[in-house]
Protein backbone atom coordinates (compact mmCIF):
# COMPACT_ATOMS: atom_id res chain seq x y z
CA UNK A 1 0.00 0.00 0.00
CA UNK A 2 1.59 3.38 -0.78
CA UNK A 3 1.30 6.64 0.83
CA UNK A 4 0.57 10.73 -0.70
CA UNK A 5 3.06 12.72 1.07
CA UNK A 6 1.49 16.93 0.88
CA UNK A 7 3.77 19.54 1.82
CA UNK A 8 1.63 21.90 3.99
CA UNK A 9 4.61 24.39 4.98
CA UNK A 10 6.64 25.50 8.27
CA UNK A 11 7.79 21.69 7.87
CA UNK A 12 4.66 19.90 8.28
CA UNK A 13 3.25 17.17 5.94
CA UNK A 14 0.03 15.67 5.38
CA UNK A 15 -0.02 11.93 4.95
CA UNK A 16 -2.67 10.23 3.01
CA UNK A 17 -3.00 6.55 2.91
CA UNK A 18 -5.49 4.50 1.43
CA UNK A 19 -6.28 1.32 3.81
CA UNK A 20 -8.60 -1.55 2.99
CA UNK A 21 -10.12 -3.71 5.97
CA UNK A 22 -10.42 -7.38 5.47
CA UNK A 23 -13.28 -7.17 7.84
CA UNK A 24 -16.11 -5.45 5.49
CA UNK A 25 -13.40 -5.22 2.36
CA UNK A 26 -14.16 -1.24 2.28
CA UNK A 27 -11.41 0.91 1.43
CA UNK A 28 -10.91 3.69 4.37
CA UNK A 29 -8.85 6.74 3.54
CA UNK A 30 -6.49 7.90 7.02
CA UNK A 31 -4.49 11.11 6.95
CA UNK A 32 -2.22 12.50 9.57
CA UNK A 33 -0.31 15.65 9.79
CA UNK A 34 3.54 15.63 11.11
CA UNK A 35 6.18 17.86 11.61
CA UNK A 36 9.85 16.98 9.78
CA UNK A 37 12.64 18.95 9.54
CA UNK A 38 13.33 17.20 5.75
CA UNK A 39 11.25 15.35 2.97
CA UNK A 40 13.47 12.02 4.18
CA UNK A 41 12.05 12.10 7.28
CA UNK A 42 8.81 12.59 5.88
CA UNK A 43 9.45 9.81 3.68
CA UNK A 44 10.54 7.29 6.67
CA UNK A 45 7.77 9.12 8.80
CA UNK A 46 5.41 7.93 6.05
CA UNK A 47 6.33 4.29 5.89
CA UNK A 48 5.43 4.37 9.70
CA UNK A 49 2.36 4.98 9.60
CA UNK A 50 1.24 2.99 6.42
CA UNK A 51 2.85 -0.01 8.73
CA UNK A 52 0.68 1.34 11.48
CA UNK A 53 -2.86 1.64 9.06
CA UNK A 54 -1.95 -2.55 7.30
CA UNK A 55 -1.31 -3.66 10.81
CA UNK A 56 -4.86 -1.99 12.11
CA UNK A 57 -6.74 -2.66 9.61
CA UNK A 58 -6.20 -5.92 8.53
CA UNK A 59 -7.58 -6.76 11.58
CA UNK A 60 -11.01 -5.18 11.32
CA UNK A 61 -10.10 -1.80 13.09
CA UNK A 62 -8.41 -3.26 16.56
CA UNK A 63 -10.31 -0.47 18.33
CA UNK A 64 -13.93 -2.02 18.82
CA UNK A 65 -14.65 -4.02 21.56
CA UNK A 66 -16.40 -7.23 21.41
CA UNK A 67 -20.01 -5.51 23.06
CA UNK A 68 -19.23 -2.58 19.77
CA UNK A 69 -18.47 -5.41 17.44
CA UNK A 70 -21.52 -7.46 18.55
CA UNK A 71 -24.21 -5.02 18.88
CA UNK A 72 -23.21 -3.73 15.09
CA UNK A 73 -23.12 -7.44 13.84
CA UNK A 74 -26.58 -8.02 15.08
CA UNK A 75 -28.25 -4.95 13.64
CA UNK A 76 -26.16 -4.64 10.09
CA UNK A 77 -25.86 -8.26 9.10
CA UNK A 78 -28.25 -11.13 11.65
CA UNK A 79 -31.49 -8.87 11.93
CA UNK A 80 -31.57 -8.07 8.31
CA UNK A 81 -30.93 -11.74 6.98
CA UNK A 82 -33.46 -13.61 9.08
CA UNK A 83 -35.74 -15.95 7.94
Amino acid sequence: MAGTILELGNNKYRFMVWCKSEYDNKRVRKSKVVTAKSKREADKKLAKFVTECEQKFSLGGSTMTFEQFSKKWIDEYAKPNLS
